[in-house]
Parts: structure tokens; C-alpha cells; sequence
């Protein structure tokens, strides 16, 4: 009776431990980076240096572009910019970013803007977006509309 029992509970702790193996193994997050990841990471790192220099946030994309248009390309190559052009439009969408003016945030004022900027169309309900902090995102469209006050589609 006891060998029964013995060989029982052996049986249970071995499922366990395969049950746990097969828990434990699921898919991890795709480590390569999304495409568009760095484009975006570009342009907010561009527009935190607007901010460094002028105190602010820059009003839209087209100022921000305006004034990357007047750096030394040796400045823009230190962030990573080889092309200007080519980094302020997304490569999933085909349309210029949007630049989130952060208005009177509390943390918009200490520099921290959840969503800086942001895919204008997107691709599939879903918007890359990408923070001040260095961060990005997919959001989808409906998410976007309540973190960004001037998006309207």
C-alpha cells in the first residue's frame, strides 16, 4: 500500500514539474525592434532638444522641423539623424509624425510627455507613439484620442 502511495505522489511531482516547465516556457516579447521604433525615437529625442534650448515643447511638427532644418548636419548626426527628411515620416504610415503639445501638464513641465509623438495615420487601429522619456509604443486609435486632446481622426 505504501509503494502505491509512494509512487503516486511521484507521479504528481513529476507532472508538476512538467506542468511548471510548460507554464514557464511561453512566448517571450519579440526582441527586434518594431519597425518605425527608431524613426520615432529620432524625432523625440530631436524634440527634447528643441526643449533643452528653448525652455519648451515645440508647438507642432512643422516648427520642429523648421528649426532642425537650421542645425549643422555634424549636430544632427550626433543624434543619430543621417536624413531629416526621411526620419520625420514614418516608415508604416507614410505621413509625417505629429508633435503632442503637452499644454499644463505638471509633468510636461518637469519634461515627462507620455506621448510626444505620434504616427498621424497608423497602421491597423494602431498608432507608434513614443514618450519624452525614450519610450515607444503601439496605441491603438481610440486610446490615442483620450492621451492626445488635438487628434482627431
Amino acid at each position: 500500500m505504501q509503494s502505491l502511495v509512494t509512487r503516486r505522489l511521484g507521479y504528481l511531482i513529476a507532472l508538476s514539474f512538467l506542468l511548471s516547465l510548460a507554464v514557464g516556457c511561453g512566448s517571450s516579447p519579440d526582441p527586434r525592434p518594431k519597425e518605425g521604433q527608431s524613426h520615432i525615437l529620432r524625432v523625440a529625442s530631436l524634440a527634447q532638444h528643441f526643449r533643452t534650448k528653448y525652455k519648451r515643447f515645440p508647438e507642432d511638427a512643422e516648427e520642429l522641423k523648421k528649426w532642425a532644418q537650421a542645425l549643422k548636419t555634424d549636430e544632427l548626426r550626433r543624434m543619430g539623424i543621417d536624413n531629416l527628411e526621411e526620419v520625420l515620416v514614418s516608415p508604416r504610415d507614410k505621413q509625417p509624425y505629429q508633435i503632442n503639445k503637452p499644454g499644463n501638464d505638471p509633468q510636461a513641465k518637469m519634461g515627462m510627455v507620455s506621448v510626444l509623438v505620434y504616427e498621424k495615420e497608423g497602421v491597423r487601429g494602431k498608432h507608434m507613439t513614443a514618450s519624452s522619456m525614450g519610450s515607444y509604443s503601439e496605441v491603438p486609435r481610440d486610446e490615442l484620442k483620450t492621451v492626445v486632446p488635438t487628434f482627431a481622426r
